[in-house]
C-alpha cells in the first residue's frame, strides 16, 4: 500500500485534485473531516480564505503528524465512486493487492508498459471521457454505452443495436448522449445526437452463449459490434472541457490484451452518468475473439470502450458471465472483444477506414 505520509509533491498535487472533486466546498469537506476523523476544517487550514489554499494547509497537518493515511481512507470510504479518488484507490492497489495466479508485480509493470505519468494520465482520462457516449432508445433511456471512433461514427455491441439491425425499429429513433457525467456542479445532462437514417455500416453478432439462445462459444464470426452513422458529427464539436471532443483512434496490429494486465472500463451502467471502473484481465479463448475480465459492469455497461494502462483502446465489453443466472452464486468473469479481430473485418468491409 502507498504510504501517503510519505507522498512525494506529484502525489499531494493528485491527491489535492482529487478531494477537491470529491469535496467540491469547504463545507462538505469539513463536515467530511469532522463526522470521519473528528478533526476541526477551520482551525486545519488556518482560516485561508481560499478552498484550495485551506485544503492545502490540511494535506502539510495532514502529512507531518502522520494521518494522511487516515485521511485518504476515510475519503474513499465515503465517496467510492468518485472517480478521482478511485484513481488514488487504484494507485494503492496495485502495490496490495494480489495479481492473478502465476504473476508477479514486477511482469505486470513490464507488460502495460511501465510507470506512468500520474497528472498525464489523469488528463488524458478527462479526454477520453468525453468520446462516450449513452446510447438511448428511446431518447432519455439508456440501453448501452458506445464511443466515437470517428467525427461520426460509434462503436457498441451488435447486440445493443440488435432491433435497427433486424429492421424492428427505425435508427434515427436511437439517441447518442455525450458528457452526460457528474461532476462537482452537479449532473450535466449532456448532447443527444440521434442515428443517421441508414445507420448501420457493418454489425457482428453475439454469441449464441452470450445471448442466452444457445450454448455455442463464441468465435471470430461472433465479434458482437456494430459501427454506427450518427446524423451529425460529433468529433468536430466542443466538448465541456473547451476543445474539439476528438475520437479514440486506434490502430491496425493491437495485441490481444494479456493476462494480468490492467483494463480501465468507461461505461453507463444501468443508464447512469458515466463512471470508470479498472481491473485486470483473466484470460483469453483459443481464437482470440473474446477476453475475460473482471472489472465491475451491470446492464447499460454493453458496448464500452476498455483501455489500457496507457488509455490506449484494448477492447470492446460486451458481456457478463454466460454462466451466471443472477440468482445462484455470483458472477465469476465478464468478457470483451479485443479490438484487433473488430479492426480486422472491417479491412475487408466498404466502411469509413478510422483507424490507422
Amino acid at each position: 500500500m502507498i504510504d501517503w505520509n510519505n507522498a512525494t509533491g506529484m502525489q499531494l498535487e493528485v491527491v489535492h485534485d482529487a478531494l477537491l472533486h470529491a469535496f467540491p466546498t469547504p463545507e462538505d469537506f469539513s463536515t467530511f473531516l469532522f463526522l470521519q476523523l473528528g478533526r476541526n476544517y477551520a482551525a486545519l487550514s488556518g482560516n485561508k480564505t481560499k478552498y484550495s489554499n485551506g485544503l492545502v494547509e490540511v494535506l502539510q497537518d495532514a502529512q507531518s503528524n502522520g494521518w494522511l493515511n487516515d485521511l485518504i481512507d476515510a475519503a474513499l470510504k465515503s465517496k467510492p465512486q468518485n472517480p478521482r479518488l478511485k484513481v488514488l484507490r487504484y494507485l494503492g492497489d496495485l502495490t496490495s493487492a494480489a495479481p492473478p495466479a502465476g504473476r508477479t508485480l514486477e511482469d505486470i509493470v513490464r507488460k502495460d508498459g511501465g510507470f506512468q505519468n500520474v497528472l498525464v494520465w489523469i488528463r488524458r482520462l478527462n479526454e477520453e471521457v468525453r468520446k462516450v457516449c449513452r446510447i438511448e432508445y428511446p431518447i432519455n433511456q439508456g440501453v448501452g454505452t458506445g464511443w466515437l471512433v470517428a467525427n461520426d461514427l460509434v462503436l457498441t455491441n451488435g447486440h445493443v443495436a440488435a432491433p435497427i439491425i433486424a429492421g424492428a425499429r427505425k435508427a434515427t429513433d436511437y439517441h447518442c448522449r455525450f458528457d452526460y457525467a457528474t461532476d462537482t456542479s452537479g449532473t450535466n445532462p449532456g448532447v443527444s445526437i440521434s442515428l443517421a437514417e441508414k445507420a448501420v455500416l457493418s454489425s457482428s453478432p453475439a454469441s449464441p452463449l452470450e445471448l442466452g439462445t444457445g450454448t455455442a462459444a463464441p468465435t471470430l464470426g461472433e465479434l458482437d459490434y456494430a459501427l454506427l452513422r450518427l446524423s451529425q458529427n460529433a468529433g468536430d464539436t466542443m466538448s465541456p472541457l473547451g476543445s474539439k471532443r476528438g475520437w479514440l483512434a486506434t490502430s491496425r496490429g493491437r495485441p490481444i490484451p494479456s493476462d494480468g494486465s490492467i483494463l480501465v472500463v468507461l461505461q453507463h451502467p444501468s443508464g447512469d452518468p458515466l463512471k470508470m471502473d479498472i481491473g485486470f484481465v483473466l484470460g483469453r479463448n483459443a481464437d482470440g475473439s473474446r477476453v475475460t475480465h473482471n472489472v465491475t459492469t451491470v446492464s447499460g455497461s454493453s458496448g464500452s470502450p476498455c483501455l489500457n494502462i496507457k488509455m490506449e483502446l484494448a477492447a470492446l465489453h460486451n458481456a457478463g458471465d454466460p454462466m451466471y443466472d443472477g440468482i445462484t452464486g455470483s458472477a465469476k468473469e465478464n468478457r470483451a472483444v479485443p479490438i484487433e479481430p473488430i479492426l480486422a473485418k472491417l479491412d475487408g468491409e466498404p466502411v469509413p477506414k478510422f483507424w490507422l
